[in-house]
């Protein structure tokens, strides 16, 4: 198409060498949440696909219903990639604001896809 023209041309880099590696995610039992443990305003730190570490901050929860009381700093229970974020600053307690996925090899996810 166009951009292959383009990328010919010299105007744009090659489509080829710009498409990301594929990740392979463990979506059996390799995943972990976190969750807000009161209703307020969450401030998030990552983004979809980001790599995050274990006890890495998330992000920062604010009350709107204690005002006095002191933002929390939520942190990742374990490593992986950001699978699914908060749509939206509000949540309530018990609402998930991440979801994390572990990173496996290519070996792995077809064990797990023949499990």
């Amino acid at each position: 198409g166009v951009r292959n023209v383009l990328a010919h041309l010299g105007i744009v880099g090659d489509p080829e060498s710009e498409q990301p590696q594929t990740r392979y995610l463990n979506g059996v039992d390799g995943f972990s949440s976190v969750s807000a443990p009161f209703s307020g305003i969450f401030q998030p730190f990552h983004e979809l696909g980001d790599y995050v570490d274990e006890n890495q901050i998330a992000g920062i929860l604010f009350s709107i219903e204690e005002v006095d009381r002191v933002p929390l700093e939520l942190s990742f229970k374990n490593s992986g990639v950001v699978l699914a974020t908060r749509n939206g600053a509000r949540v309530r307690r018990g609402g998930h604001v991440y979801l994390v996925v572990e990173e496996v090899a290519r070996e792995k996810a077809l064990e797990l896809l023949q499990s």
